[in-house]
């Protein structure tokens, strides 16, 4: 069960991540913060 719940926060992590970028792109913002550039290099998928 360890490995299940390890890849199961992994998921939802990425799934808020992707639902905060999604937000940010109808506000503006600086692109250049520390914590918006985490959130666009984790989920940008190039």
């Amino acid at each position: 069960m360890l490995i299940y719940d390890i890849v199961n926060l992994a998921f939802e992590v990425m799934m808020w991540l992707v639902v905060i970028r999604c937000i940010l792109s109808f506000i503006r913002h600086n692109p250049y913060h520390p914590i918006i550039r985490f959130i666009y290099d984790i989920t940008d998928m190039t």
